[in-house]
């Protein structure tokens, strides 16, 4: 992966996002600055974050809650847990991400035509990207609202329902 892949466009109202350290477990893949992380559990219940799969977001899947955009790498090892701090995701957070395909978002009435399309995150490359090529889909957690044609990357917010303020609610 790389660094930077999603930031913050607009914190909402708020100067900056918090920002909370969370536990990591080794052996995981290294978090970098600026890649999406979720809640994760082990068994027995053990919780702590961990990097978005290639098509994360979809709300079906019960354990799926988005904590935000890792502020700085990692330190878990291969051998040893850690903690990375992450920009928790807050009502009103606005994020960017590059399209996965860049032809989709190269226009104003690309990125217009997507306008609360209800997306997943793609990883089928180096890097996060926002995939608007898929079916609009309900269950998706990620809405676009806008974009940036000169960055072919769109704008969009999670949906309050797969937020990690919704874990106590939805959690198995």
């Amino acid at each position: 992966m790389s660094r930077g892949d999603i930031r913050i466009s607009d914190p909402g109202g708020k100067s900056v996002n918090p920002v909370r350290r969370f536990a990591t477990v080794a052996a995981q893949g290294a978090i970098l600055a600026g890649e999406p992380v979720k809640i994760q559990a082990t068994v027995p219940k053990m919780y702590y974050v961990t990097l978005l799969a290639d098509g994360d977001g979809v709300m079906t899947a019960a354990s799926f809650y988005f904590v935000g955009i890792a502020a700085g790498d990692g330190t878990h090892t291969s051998s040893a847990d850690g903690y990375v701090d992450v920009y928790i995701d807050l009502p009103g957070t606005v994020y960017r991400a590059r399209a996965l395909t860049a032809a989709n978002a190269d226009t104003q009435a690309e990125i217009d035509s997507r306008q609360f399309y209800r997306v997943v995150i793609d990883l089928t490359s180096s890097a996060f990207t926002l995939d608007a090529s898929a079916a609009d889909n309900r269950q998706n957690a990620f809405v676009i609202i806008g974009g940036d044609t000169t960055e072919r990357a769109f704008d969009f917010v999670c949906a309050e329902e797969a937020t990690w303020r919704n874990f106590g609610r939805r959690a198995a």
